[in-house]
């Protein structure tokens, strides 16, 4: 991410804290990556690692959210919309 991003960020969050979520670890983000079988976008990364799940202008969900965005990980969120794609055959795998 731009520097000059995670400064805004920064204040933002220094004023809006039950909108911070919990730092993501090194080890989570792999054993996602892993058990969705997908490669997390660098800048996701670095966002999930310096303020977890968080609302930033949207729901930017992770593994330890901040209150005002709810509790839904990555995971279940991905999973579900998973399903619910492949339900109306709107998605493959293959």
């Amino acid at each position: 991410m731009k520097q000059e991003i995670i400064n805004k960020l920064n204040v933002f969050f220094q004023d809006n804290p039950t909108m911070l979520g919990k730092a993501a670890t090194n080890e989570q983000i792999i054993s996602a990556e892993k058990e969705l079988n997908i490669i997390m976008d660098k800048d996701y990364k670095e966002f999930i690692q310096n303020y977890g799940g968080a609302y930033a202008g949207l729901a930017i969900h992770a593994f330890v959210n901040g209150t005002s965005i709810g509790n839904e990980t990555i995971i279940d969120l991905t999973n579900n919309a998973r399903k619910l794609f492949n339900e109306a055959n709107l998605f493959s795998r293959d």
